[in-house]
């Protein structure tokens, strides 16, 4: 799953992937500046924890999905 974020005419987004393992789960963000940061999460109540985190912590900093 991918999900955009909106700022001031930059675009911030964050995916949720398996590893190739496939024992793990990547939340990958990409950063409008083209930086990458990848966080690596075993239990998926962990993951949706953070996506949630993350989602607030964006919307609170002045993005916007979209």
């Amino acid at each position: 799953m991918i999900w955009f974020f909106d700022r001031g005419g930059q675009r911030l987004r964050y995916e949720i992937r398996r590893t190739e393992s496939g024992d793990k789960y990547e939340l990958v963000i990409g950063h409008p500046d083209g930086r990458t940061e990848v966080e690596q999460l075993v239990e998926p109540s962990d993951l949706l924890k953070r996506c949630m985190e993350l989602a607030e912590s964006l919307k609170h900093e002045g993005w916007n999905a979209g």
